[in-house]
């Protein structure tokens, strides 16, 4: 902002116009917060105020306790350290995360262990996905060999496996 000068040789109009720019920079007195009379026994008052915090690390304290830290809910835990201004996140534990698992139709769960176990025989087609099983998740292979009447192999047939 530049700095407006009053000059005597100023015409009437160039007086009023100069003179209402600084008003409207000083402002309006009344609205002083501080209770004074005029802006530079405010300017005064709030310097007496601050005087107490001259020293950066007081005004880094000021800061430091105007922040505070909610762990609302959820997983995992959020805190603040207003002496370092530190704030941590601890991710989810695994029993929290593995509280998230439950068992289904065939399927039981052991929230301790974090393992699902199929119960034999209750599996069907329907609840599995397609593509989701592959010769690698078969322990070994079979193979079925359809043999003629003579004994020769008409068809072979292999299970998935490794």
């Amino acid at each position: 902002m530049a700095i407006t000068t009053i000059n005597l040789s100023d015409n009437f109009v160039s007086h009023v116009r100069k003179i209402n720019e600084i008003s409207g920079n000083v402002g309006d007195v009344s609205t002083l917060l501080t209770g004074d009379s005029d802006v530079v026994s405010a300017i005064n008052t709030l310097k007496t105020l601050l005087a107490d915090f001259d020293d950066s690390a007081d005004i880094v304290g000021i800061a430091r306790s105007a922040i505070s830290i909610i762990n609302a809910s959820g997983d995992g835990s959020v805190s603040y350290d207003s002496d370092t201004g530190v704030i941590t996140y601890t991710g989810p534990s695994a029993a929290e995360t593995r509280a998230h698992f439950v068992s289904g139709p065939g399927v039981t769960y052991d929230s301790t262990a974090g393992r699902f176990s199929v119960t034999n025989g209750v599996i069907t087609n329907a609840m599995i996905l397609d593509s989701s099983l592959t010769s690698s998740k078969f322990a070994n292979r079979v193979t079925l060999n359809i043999l003629a009447s003579d004994g020769s192999v008409l068809k072979t047939l292999y299970s998935p496996g490794s």
